[in-house]
């Protein structure tokens, strides 16, 4: 919406009608402006005998939203809060903060004001607050008729931490008619207001008035950690202090420098104390602990009347060299101050170990709190999870289960200390077995330390064995020198030092095998570890292994045996080291015929590497043999101004020495026929050929697999798949789009001719609009098949383009074959009711067809059909009740940062009766300028609750 824009909104209320067209039951034709307040209005229709709706509208802010509205003295907001005025419950909207925002954020908590100026003639103000920092903005909700409103409202914006811009807030009376009037305003650094306890501040143009205030900086996902309002903690989202989760639930908040942190982080666990000092006359302490590392802090929650408190609680902090750890308790008071319950100061290089250590405080009688730290390298997840824990931690490796197959998925990253976008090793620490005995009583309990230059990462410890089963995978930063690994075992003593079990110093010649070996331990009697090693390209998963004892399938190499699947599954999305949400190069290598032996004695073990631009990816290895099937999926950016070619070099996989090439091909992505695999000659060698298939997939689009293909890609469309989910795939340009959207629902078809001479066909169909493109799943064996397929194709700028739909029947060999298509027009089909059409250039056939225009962010309305859901949602058409939220967003088809006209059309009463018999089916059209909207289908009533 433009600022100044005097476009009227304009709402005609239809009756949808199966036959004929849809009559009108009246319209309005009003200003916003004259709308904007929290409470709805009636608004007669026009051109009709009767008819009402109601309606209320709202300007926001860009990156605001909706506060909601009165509906018969009820407030109603957006995202459901606590109704209870009389508890702190923050009602108000987040602003200013995109859902893919992931750096620091200003929180800010206007809470109420005192004393405001009287604007108005008769009664008090009507005050409401607008907050402004640099280009963001937010607004409070309206206060009627009160001097001293109460907004309980919260708003983050997104921060920068190297600017220093005011935070301003305007405090406003809300006016039916003219301009609303400022009752003050103040301008503050937020810098300043840091604090558990709000405060209040002046504003300044008026005589009198204050509001209320509290500002908080944020670390990338840490929660408001609450303030202090006479006296008592009270926590931002209303939940009672003595309530607050356990350890590594959602309770433990991650504390933090403010800008992005990348680096080593620092890793705590406060889980019980005991002993502590009685502060108060009557009962028990309520003690809560406060933990400071440099500039970072965090707090547990607060435990009722107890000397012996458990907390639980899990916190990180981004590592400050040099500066100590100062955990101090506290008694928590209603009146008056926190008394200090005791307090201890820790160097981290003390308490990295496995074991938590009870510390006594300092500055009182008697106490002690029991706690466990621990370095982390970036991405590493905590190993502790001990005794006295009630709950595990969160990233806590289990091995009490000593069944548990190695987990690539729930390996550490342990690496550079920064920023590394190039090759990783990758390990996998087993087992171990044999270890020599280093107690005098009982066995050892086992850990392993891994070290790559100055890369580090622990297992976790296991009890009780002399042979231990690790399954830990660990990651790190491939190094230009390429130094050796070295793992080093010990046993964890809770007394002393830990003493080692043997190391092993590995050289990189051994770190891309695909079969797990075994190592002696040096500086020990005895003792061996099982470990795998792997050079990942940027972005590669790991490939498994094949683990002695563990079953890998009928063959000797569970990487050369997967099946079909494993290509949906294993598949590695390489490219750009950026977000990228265009279109997708996919490519499916599939397997490898007649290589050229390059081995003396055996066959080769080859394996290939695909490079498309600056972006590479890698198959596994398959071994012994000259014709591997890889049936390898991957992923690349697409640039759709670039010609760039895509190469791929099959290499034999050796020990010892360079791997040895075996012939490579270089292409043209876009020469290739999408679904028809093809067999490329290798160049550079006598013989050699690669079976490959690639498509061009628009953002969000998933591949379609390809002829021959024994199970689907990865997300292929599944054939009961109802129509207007939110998983169909969005096919159309290449490129960004913002305009509006032409969605089409192809149900399903009828009566195909039968093309095949055994059986029915296998149909699927192809849609076209303009240069976009896409494709349904192929149904077997059938001349009725229910694809239940959705598609969305921008809008091209010439809306007469037709829309072709051609249905194809499937074959195995040769061409597939036609059975019909049609050429329509989507703005002909614009319509809550699907149609049948006829397919041309066949004898028989029909397909079930459904188009919807949609404006910028609209979601799909639905259609009305006999036995299929109408909304995206999964609602029965006939009880579908749309909540303001879910409704279809229309908006401006420019500018997303422009101002927004935010419209509920709650409902209407005593509309005319446009039906012979029964009731109207109503539904609302809305049209602002050029844009559009419509609400859906309330069936046979005159007065339908759209709550749209």
């Amino acid at each position: 919406m433009e600022p100044r824009d005097a476009s009227k909104l304009i709402i005609e209320v239809f009756d949808a009608d199966r036959l004929g067209k849809d009559k009108s039951l009246g319209t309005v034709s009003i200003d916003p402006s004259d709308l904007d307040t929290d409470e709805p209005r009636w608004i007669p229709l026009k051109g009709v005998k009767s008819g009402e709706i109601l309606l209320n509208s709202q300007l926001l802010a860009p990156g605001q939203l909706p506060a909601g509205f009165i509906d018969d003295g009820q407030f109603d907001t957006v995202k459901p809060g606590n109704k209870d005025k009389s508890k702190k419950s923050i009602s108000g909207e987040k602003s200013g903060k995109p859902d893919d925002y992931d750096g620091p954020l200003l929180h800010v908590d206007l809470i109420k004001a005192k004393n405001l100026i009287k604007s108005d003639m008769i009664g008090k103000s009507d005050p409401y607050a607008v907050l402004k920092y640099g280009d963001q903005a937010d607004k409070t909700k309206v206060v009627k008729n009160n001097q001293n409103p109460e907004w309980n409202h919260r708003s983050d914006f997104i921060q920068d931490i190297d600017d220093n811009m005011p935070l301003v807030v305007e405090v406003f009376d809300a006016d039916k008619l003219g301009k609303d009037k400022s009752l003050g305003r103040v301008q503050i650094n937020p810098r300043d207001f840091q604090s558990d306890t709000p405060m209040w501040i002046p504003l300044k143009g008026v005589k009198s008035g204050e509001i209320l205030l509290n500002t908080e900086f944020l670390a990338p996902g840490q929660s408001p950690s609450g303030y202090i309002d006479d006296g008592v903690f009270d926590t931002l989202e209303g939940v009672p202090k003595d309530s607050l989760g356990k350890a590594g639930g959602a309770g433990g908040r991650k504390s933090g420098i403010l800008g992005d942190h990348d680096g080593p982080v620092v890793h705590v666990d406060l889980i019980k104390a005991k002993n502590l000092i009685k502060s108060d006359m009557i009962g028990k302490s309520d003690p809560y602990a406060v933990l400071r590392h440099g500039k970072q802090v965090d707090k547990t929650k607060v435990v009722k009347n107890n000397q012996n408190p458990e907390w639980n609680h899990s916190t990180d902090f981004d590592e400050e060299f040099g500066t100590p750890l100062m955990i101090e308790v506290f008694d928590s008071d209603k009146i008056g101050k926190d008394k200090s319950l005791g307090k201890v100061e820790l160097n981290f290089e003390d308490l990295d170990a496995s074991e938590p250590r009870w510390f006594p405080l300092k500055g009182v009688k008697s106490g002690e709190i029991l706690i466990n730290t621990e370095l982390l390298a970036p991405g590493q997840a905590p190993s502790y999870g001990g005794e006295g824990v009630h709950e595990p931690m969160q990233g806590k490796s289990t091995v009490d289960d000593k069944s548990k197959k190695p987990s690539l998925s729930g390996g550490k990253k342990s690496g550079h200390l920064g920023d590394h976008d190039g090759p990783v090793v990758h390990v996998d620490l087993i087992k171990a077995k044999d270890l020599m005995k280093s107690d005098m009583i009982g066995k050892s309990d086992p850990y392993a330390v891994l070290k790559y230059g100055n890369q580090k990462d622990k297992t976790p410890v296991v009890k009780n064995t002399q042979n231990p089963e690790w399954n830990h995978s660990s990651d790190f930063d491939l190094l230009p020198e390429n130094p050796s690994l070295m793992v080093e075992v010990f046993d964890s003593d809770k007394i002393g030092k830990d003493k080692s079990l043997g190391t092993v110093d590995i050289d990189p010649d051994f770190f891309d095998s695909s079969e797990p070996q075994w190592f002696p331990l040096k500086g020990a009697k005895s003792g061996e570890i099982l470990l795998n090693t792997e050079v990942l390209a940027p972005g590669q998963s790991p490939s498994g292994y094949h683990g002695a004892g563990q079953p890998a399938g009928d063959t000797e190499d569970r990487r050369s045996s997967r099946p079909a699947a494993a290509a949906a599954s294993t598949g590695k999305k390489s490219g750009a080291l950026g977000d990228h949400d265009g279109p997708v190069f996919h490519l499916d290598l599939i397997k490898a015929k007649d290589l050229v032996k390059s081995d003396m004695i055996g066959k080769s073990d080859p394996y290939a590497v695909i490079k498309y631009g600056n972006q590479k990816d890698k198959t596994p290895v398959v071994k012994n043999t000259q014709n591997p099937e890889w049936k390898h999926s991957t992923d690349f950016d697409l640039d759709p101004d670039d010609d760039t070619n895509c190469m791929i070099e099959v290499f034999d996989s050796d020990k010892v020495g360079k791997d040895k090439s075996l012939g490579k091909i270089d292409f043209n992505p876009l020469d290739l026929d999408p679904r028809k695999p093809t067999w490329l000659p290798l160049k550079g060698v006598k013989s050699g050929e690669l079976l490959l298939n690639t498509e061009l997939l628009a953002p969000g689009q998933s591949p379609s697999g390809y002829d021959g293909q024994a199970e689907p890609v990865q997300g292929f469309r599944d054939d009961s798949r109802k129509p207007g989910s939110k998983s169909g795939k969005k096919s159309g340009h290449l490129g960004d789009h913002d305009g509006p959207v032409v969605h089409v629902d192809l149900i399903k078809a009828k009566d195909l001719m039968k093309s095949d001479m055994i059986g029915k066909s296998d149909p699927y169909a192809v849609l076209k609009y303009g240069h976009q493109k896409d494709k349904t799943p192929v149904v077997k064996n059938t001349q009725n098949p229910e694809w239940n397929h959705s598609s969305n194709f921008d809008l091209e700028p010439d809306t007469s383009a037709p829309l072709m739909i051609e249905v194809f029947d499937s074959d195995k060999f040769g061409k597939d074959k036609s059975l019909g298509k049609i050429n329509v027009n989507p703005e002909d089909l614009d319509s809550s009711e699907p149609r049948w059409l006829p397919l041309k250039g066949a004898k028989s056939g029909e397909i079930l067809l459904n188009t919807e225009l949609l404006a910028p962010g609209q979601s799909p309305s639905g259609m009305g059909r006999d036995d299929l859901l109408d909304s995206t949602k999964g609602s029965p058409r006939d009880s579908r009740k749309s909540s303001k939220v879910t409704g279809g967003k229309s908006g401006v088809l420019g500018d997303p940062d422009a101002p927004l006209l935010h419209l509920d059309l709650v409902r209407a009463k005593d509309l005319v009766k446009g039906d012979m018999i029964g009731k109207s089916d109503p539904y609302a059209v809305l049209k602002y300028g050029n844009q559009k909207d419509k609400t859906p289908v309330a069936k046979n009533t005159q007065n339908p609750e759209w709550n749209h």
